[in-house]
């Protein structure tokens, strides 16, 4: 008889694996009235602040400033990566003669034709060579946030 409903068997075992597993990801016996699609239904997260800057009522405060996209910050001011573009660190050696004088490290944007190197220490621009059609995405990402601070 066994061998007769090896296949039922195998069948029963592998959805109490299922339903198991998925009380164990995150259904706590509960009753909920959302429905995930399927025949299982998770509870929703609860509002109860989980951090100090969740408090009730008050705003929620971004770890990222420029939302999906990568950010810099030099000398206290938030820079923004143009969509699109790379943003790696070059090291220059101040003892090889180097042409940049005072930084030796910079943050490099790149898009297609476009570079920008901005000294991480001094918060100059040391290069801006940004073809046209990038000028005004770069322009009000990068240059307009370091010339209101002064830099």
């Amino acid at each position: 008889m066994l061998r007769d409903n090896a296949g039922w068997l195998l069948a029963g075992l592998i959805a109490a694996a299922v339903l198991l597993s998925a009380g164990a990801c995150g259904g706590d016996g509960e009753p909920t009235d959302k429905a995930s699609g399927g025949f299982i239904a998770f509870r929703q997260a609860t509002s109860t602040p989980t951090s100090p800057t969740q408090a009730a009522g008050g705003p929620v405060v971004s770890t990222r400033p420029c939302g999906s996209r990568d950010w810099i910050k030099v000398k206290g001011v938030v820079i923004c990566v143009p969509m699109g573009a790379t943003l790696h660190m070059l090291f220059v050696d101040p003892l090889a003669g180097s042409q940049y004088v005072g930084d030796i490290r910079f943050h490099v944007i790149t898009r297609g034709d476009s570079e920008v190197r901005i000294g991480t220490e001094s918060g100059e621009i040391a290069k801006w060579e940004v073809a046209p059609e990038d000028e005004e995405e770069f322009r009000r990402l990068i240059l307009e946030p370091l010339e209101e601070a002064g830099y």
